[in-house]
C-alpha cells in the first residue's frame, strides 16, 4: 500500500473507490463528492474528467484523516440537499444500497438511515459501534478500543442522511 491510498488499491482491475462507487450508481444518485487526502494524485487522476459513470465529480480536501464526522464536515459546504455517506472500502453486496433508498424514502420524518450488522467483540478496535435505544441511534463511536461480551452493532459506513 505504500504510496498509494486505500481508496486506490485494486479490486478486480478498478480502484476500490470506483468499485463503491459503482455499487452506489443507482437512481436517485446526481452526482458524486469524494472527500480525499492530500497529494493523493491517483486519485485525481481517476476522476480528471470531472465524471464517474454519467455523474459530476467533485473532490474536496480533508487535511488531516480524523474519520466520518470529519470528512462530512469537510464536504458540507458542497452539500444542497439529501446525500448518502460511504467509506471508500464499503464494498456492500448488491442490492443494499437500493433495500437502504428505499426504508429511507418511505420515512421521510427520519433525518436518516445507516446500514448495520452484527460484529464480535474483536471488531470493536477497529469498527464504528453504534449504539441504538428506542430503534434510534443515540450515538457512534469509531474505534472505541475495547467492547464487551456481547456482539455489538457495527456501522457499515453506509448512510442516508437528510440535512435539517
Amino acid at each position: 500500500m505504500r504510496g498509494r491510498s486505500k481508496a486506490m488499491l485494486p479490486v478486480a482491475g478498478l480502484p476500490m473507490v470506483a468499485r463503491v462507487m459503482d455499487r452506489l450508481a443507482a437512481p436517485p444518485i446526481r452526482a458524486w463528492l469524494v472527500v480525499a487526502r492530500p497529494g493523493d494524485e491517483a486519485l485525481r487522476r481517476l476522476f480528471a474528467r470531472g465524471r464517474w459513470r454519467g455523474r459530476p465529480v467533485r473532490i474536496v480536501e480533508q487535511e488531516v484523516p480524523l474519520g466520518t464526522a470529519d470528512a462530512l464536515r469537510c464536504a458540507a459546504p458542497f452539500l444542497d440537499g439529501p446525500f448518502l455517506v460511504a467509506a471508500c472500502d464499503n464494498l456492500v453486496a448488491r442490492g443494499v444500497v437500493g433495500r437502504l433508498l428505499a426504508r429511507w424514502q418511505a420515512r421521510p420524518d427520519l433525518d436518516g438511515w445507516l446500514v448495520v450488522r452484527r460484529g464480535s467483540p474483536a471488531e470493536v478496535a477497529h469498527s464504528a459501534v453504534v449504539a441504538v435505544q428506542a430503534g434510534l441511534v443515540r450515538s457512534i463511536v469509531e474505534k472505541p478500543g475495547t467492547a464487551g461480551d456481547e456482539a455489538p452493532l457495527l456501522s457499515v459506513s453506509l448512510y442516508a442522511v437528510s440535512p435539517g
